[in-house]
């Protein structure tokens, strides 16, 4: 694809998200990868991970991709957690638990009634 020809980027909220695998993550936005040209996502760890300070980016495709969370449901492998208030997020059991009771009422919402 040519420079003069750039198609938009899309657009993602910035804001807390919960990895499928555990942790929490700030999305800072969506960049484009300045060789491939490829949209790329901005991210930063949030608790007392190591380093938490680091600034990560992964293809959108990747963010967005959808796997099997603990719970067994299969959602994107990021799920934005709403507006959350918070410099420094340690990870607990009771608060992986509380997240997806979140997650599970919103894929209930979702859910087309019968």
């Amino acid at each position: 694809m040519k420079r003069d020809k750039l198609v938009p980027l899309p657009t993602l909220q910035t804001g807390h998200y919960r990895y499928y695998k555990g942790g929490t993550y700030f999305l800072h936005g969506i960049e484009r990868d300045a060789s491939t040209l490829e949209a790329r996502v901005r991210y930063q760890r949030l608790g007392d991970y190591p380093k938490c300070e680091d600034f990560w980016s992964r293809p959108l495709t990747e963010w967005e991709e959808k796997t099997e969370w603990s719970d067994g449901v299969v959602r994107p492998k990021f799920c934005q957690m709403g507006p959350i208030d918070v410099s420094v997020f340690t990870i607990c059991e009771e608060e992986d638990a509380r997240f997806l009771s979140i997650l599970d009422e919103k894929d209930a919402e979702a859910a087309p009634s019968t």
